[in-house]
């Protein structure tokens, strides 16, 4: 199943950004691709982590942070997954998309 956590989206400034949360179903795998098309602003650093979580309320990151332009696979879901943006600097700016795969093994 096709998860379109963050469809091609600009930040502007110190955010931190969570995206919707998408239900997990009978999936156990989560196969995710976090695209950086470009940044501005001085030293501007972009973190994207995936959470998962059993009630939409308390969140656990799912094993470390994403690295940009790569297809990473995550295990060990709960019922819920989202990703979280955090984008800080001195007026920083960037442009990405996180998508995933939700796929059962």
């Amino acid at each position: 199943m096709d998860v379109p956590f963050l469809p091609r989206q600009t930040f502007v400034g110190d955010v931190e950004y969570f995206s919707n949360a998408f239900e997990t179903g009978d999936y156990n795998k989560l196969i995710v691709i976090f695209k950086q098309y470009g940044t501005i602003g001085s030293s501007p650093t972009v973190t994207v982590t995936m959470q998962t979580s059993s009630d939409m309320r308390n969140w656990v990151d799912i094993s470390g942070d994403l690295s940009a332009d790569t297809v990473e696979s995550k295990s060990n879901l709960s019922k819920f997954l989202r990703a979280k943006v955090v984008l800080a600097g001195t007026d920083p700016a960037a442009t990405l998309s996180v998508l995933g795969k939700l796929v059962q093994e």
